[in-house]
């Protein structure tokens, strides 16, 4: 089974992709595998970085990579490669079945079931032929850096904008009769902002990612957001140990999303490195709460047509209701665990955090004053997950909030807990949901955590 590849990305040096991914095949059978996989892509980036209006960085690179796993009976070994030529590729096959001849057995190695592989290639708009010129991205980094001049000039100044434009594409084939692969596209702009205040200083970051230049948000908006992120914590002071409520504003209420995530993937569940461990079923969040996954949503950052073995992801709800409903599976820790592959070979995809209780006026100034006293966080230092245990404790800066309203910044403090604990004792969900990566999630109003500061 061959499907169609969607329109190339047009790569100066670029070559086609399934002739290369067929002979790694066919070479793989020569040399008497039993079954093969091959992934091949090649792609280019190009980075400027302006700093003070002036060109700090410009760096362009294409990359190419093919990697090819084969297996004997139960028996697996991989190889990676960046010489794509007949002979790099050759050298690789054989490299592979080295390893795999002689490597140890393991019962659940192997390709996944044939009714597992994706029948279809959706049309995801992951790929889109707008590129800026030179000029262009110019413009937009010295608009950048323009508004984050002009936010409040006396005390916050330029670090720095930066644009980044990729665009590529790869092809998945393996020996069971699966080949398919498609192109993709992405530009990001980036702004740095330092604010001063006597021996005071403070950084603000603001970025923003698309599939089309066409698309990003304002330059205006992201350097207006870096400086004023910058600027707020100017004189933050630090806080007396306590317990409080505790505000994860949206940009690091992922943080403890993506922890859920990485406790329901199939790695550490198999490896009984999970807090949850096999949890569906059970309540692992605020019964208000679910969290859902969508493979197929046009244009999003973690939109794919299948994951990295060929495995069709679905839309489905992964917690409903607070209570667990599935897992994060590859084929590998599937067959680990006795369970069906969930088409997560590579990650998950577009995660959509909601509450039954959010409604639309739920936005950041209404969570403060729903929060009425308590710590505000905005910034995380480190990480501060025990992956194992739950446990939490993490360094951060925020706000004291008194009466509904912010009062101070505050710095050099810890939050701890438990993220179990936290998770289902999480009050509210904000509207105010911001999309990172593959996440899509609100600010997190959690009832009641212990704050360790002077």
């Amino acid at each position: 089974m061959s499907l169609h590849l969607t329109e190339p990305t047009g790569l100066p040096d670029g070559q086609p992709l399934q002739p290369l991914a067929e002979l790694a095949l066919d070479m793989a059978h020569q040399r008497g595998a039993d079954q093969a996989v091959v992934n091949v892509s090649q792609g280019e980036r190009t980075t400027q970085r302006f700093r003070h209006g002036d060109i700090d960085r410009l760096t362009q690179n294409h990359s190419q990579h093919l990697s090819v796993t084969l297996f004997y009976g139960q028996r697996s070994g991989s190889v990676s490669t960046t010489q794509l030529s007949a002979d790099g590729i050759k050298n690789a096959v054989e490299s592979a079945s080295m390893l795999a001849r002689y490597g140890d057995e393991d019962p659940h190695n192997g390709l996944p079931e044939p009714q597992h592989f994706a029948t279809r290639i959706h049309d995801l708009a992951l790929f889109h032929s707008d590129e800026l010129t030179a000029d262009e991205a110019r413009d937009l980094a010295l608009r950048t850096e323009q508004a984050i001049n002009q936010y409040q000039t006396e005390r916050c100044s330029s670090e720095g904008a930066e644009i980044t434009a990729w665009r590529g594409e790869f092809y998945l084939a393996n020996s069971q009769g699966f080949g398919a692969g498609y192109p993709s596209s992405s530009h990001t702009l980036w702004g740095h902002a330092l604010a001063k205040q006597h021996d005071d200083r403070q950084q603000g970051f603001w970025q923003d990612t698309r599939r089309s230049p066409l698309q990003l948000i304002s330059p205006e908006e992201i350097g207006r957001t870096a400086a004023r992120r910058a600027i707020r914590h100017l004189g933050a002071q630090s806080l007396s140990t306590r317990r409080s409520p505790v505000l994860f504003e949206a940009p690091v209420a992922h943080s403890l999303i993506h922890s859920l995530v990485a406790a329901l993937s199939g790695g550490a569940l198999y490896r009984n490195s999970s807090f949850l461990g096999l949890c569906a079923g059970s309540t692992v969040m605020a019964t208000h709460l679910s969290l859902s996954e969508d493979p197929f949503i046009p244009g999003a950052l973690a939109s794919g047509c299948f994951d990295g073995e060929g495995i069709a992801g679905s839309a489905r709800e992964v917690v409903r209701d607070g209570v667990a409903e599935g897992y994060f599976l590859g084929s590998y820790s599937a067959r680990q665990l006795g369970l069906r592959p969930t088409g997560n070979a590579g990650g998950a995809w577009n995660l959509h955090l909601r509450s039954t209780q959010t409604q639309a006026t739920d936005d950041l100034p209404s969570l403060i004053r729903r929060l009425h006293r308590g710590l505000l966080v905005t910034t995380l230092l480190g990480s501060g997950v025990n992956p194992l245990t739950g446990d939490y404790s993490q360094g951060v800066a925020g706000f004291w909030v008194e009466g509904g309203e912010v009062r101070y910044p505050v710095a050099g403090i810890t939050i701890a807990g438990n993220l179990k604990t936290m998770l289902q004792e999480v009050v509210a969900l904000g509207a105010d949901a911001l999309t990172q990566g593959n996440l899509r999630c609100g600010s997190l109003l959690i009832n009641d955590m212990q704050i360790a500061g002077l």
